[in-house]
């Protein structure tokens, strides 16, 4: 019966195991990682995440719980999870990789959450895989596959594509590899445009993901083809990317637009040029909401703002469509920030209002805190906000001390 008992234990531990998807190292330090992959001769894939990403949750849910995808992990690799952002909740294992975190993020180009990363047995990096909240277990390993192979590894195509190399297959490898990992956009429109031309037939089933990758480029001659071969791409795009042929014309003629009204040396767009060139594709009830937004881009860079700001502005936020209590409370504090106008402030102050209406967040209800006591005129009104959002803020374990510093303020006038 012991012997059974045993048995049962050890069967229940592999079964637990191997539905536990991929087993992460979380509670070591980098270069503890490095050490132990060392030991194992394994390679180290990475999982750089944040605890407000959505992808990182998905993919956590997704192909990181999948059997396949933790079998196939424990054999070939050592797994190690790092959270990149720090917050007031964080445990004290978490606090204990700061300084890892730290290092990835000053050591390596990390523009978007999740990445996903493999680097060698001594540590060094060789590759970047492309992931996020909808990747599958079976693409996830066959990129995994692609990195662990020394002749495809990214920093392995690169050396290769910068020694001249361009036959069709490895061009077709490097361009799918890059489109697909959306590191390096420039490059990757390059790749694509190299393949392309060793291609007889761009309308082939296998060439259609690098002409709608390259025909997002305005007057380039992959857009000018899909144009022109509008019948022979329209199902590919709409089944693959939900959008039609004459949706992404009227996207790419709008970025084309905007690159002619751009001043090169200045980095600035001339809003007159603007909409002259997207009156001649787009309705004036289109065009208001675009050239304002650029208006108020431009101008919000700026230490303060213009008198113009409150009103575009005001103007704009009619068209917004989604987000609208978060935009509302984007652009109020900006203007708390931004200038000491009253009749501005008040304006703003309706909008943090506003948002607060729509969702009562911790971050809203600071707005409206700081901009009435900046206006000056209402601070027990100020101190009820200040109040609500110390509560809210508990509540989720956000960091506190700002507001409770202008309460303290609020006291010292009461």
């Amino acid at each position: 019966m012991k012997k059974f008992i045993i048995f049962f234990f050890f069967h229940l531990c592999s079964f637990s195991q191997n539905n536990m998807g991929i087993l992460f190292e979380e509670k070591l330090t980098w270069e503890q990682v490095i050490s132990k992959a060392q030991k194992e001769n394994k390679y180290i894939f990475v999982d750089l995440y944040t605890t407000w990403c959505g992808p990182c949750k998905e993919l956590d849910k997704g192909a990181f719980a999948s059997e396949k995808a933790g079998d196939y992990f424990s054999k070939n690799l050592i797994s190690y999870k790092l959270q990149m952002d720090k917050t007031k909740i964080d445990s004290e294992n978490i606090k204990s990789l700061y300084a890892s975190a730290d290092f990835f993020a000053n050591t390596y180009t990390i523009n978007m959450y999740p990445t996903l990363m493999l680097f060698n047995t001594k540590g060094e990096y060789v590759h970047r895989i492309a992931g996020g909240g909808n990747t599958t277990d079976e693409q996830l390993i066959e990129q995994i596959k692609m990195g662990l192979n020394t002749e495809t590894q990214s920093f392995t195509m690169k050396k290769r594509y910068e020694n001249d190399e361009r036959t069709a297959e490895f061009l077709r490898i490097y361009a799918n590899y890059l489109v697909l990992a959306a590191i390096d956009n420039k490059l990757a429109l390059t790749v694509c445009s190299d393949y392309l031309k060793t291609q007889a037939n761009w309308t082939a089933d296998e060439n259609k993901l690098f002409m709608y990758y390259s025909a997002w480029k305005p007057k380039s001659e992959a857009f000018n083809y899909v144009k022109t071969h509008k019948s022979d791409f329209d199902e590919y795009f709409t089944k693959n990317y939900a959008m039609s042929v004459n949706d992404m014309i009227l996207l790419v003629t709008k970025q084309e637009c905007f690159d002619e009204a751009l001043n090169p040396e200045t980095k600035i767009l001339d809003t007159e040029k603007l909409e002259k060139n997207l009156s001649q594709y787009f309705s004036a009830e289109i065009i208001k909401p675009m050239v304002l937004k650029v208006k108020i881009n431009q101008n919000e860079r700026k230490e303060k703002v213009d008198s113009q700001f409150v009103e575009w502005v005001d103007d704009f936020l009619p068209s917004v469509k989604f987000g609208v209590d978060k935009e509302l409370n984007y652009y109020a504090w900006l203007v708390y920030e931004k200038t000491d106008n009253k009749k501005d402030l008040k304006k703003a102050l309706l909008w943090a209002l506003e948002s607060v209406k729509l969702s009562s967040e911790s971050h809203n209800n600071d707005t409206v805190a700081h901009l009435i006591y900046k206006i000056g005129e209402d601070l027990p009104l100020a101190k009820m906000y200040a109040e609500r959002t110390i509560e809210l803020a508990d509540k989720k374990g956000s960091d506190t001390a700002d507001i409770k510093s202008l309460l303290k303020k609020i006291n010292e006038r009461l």
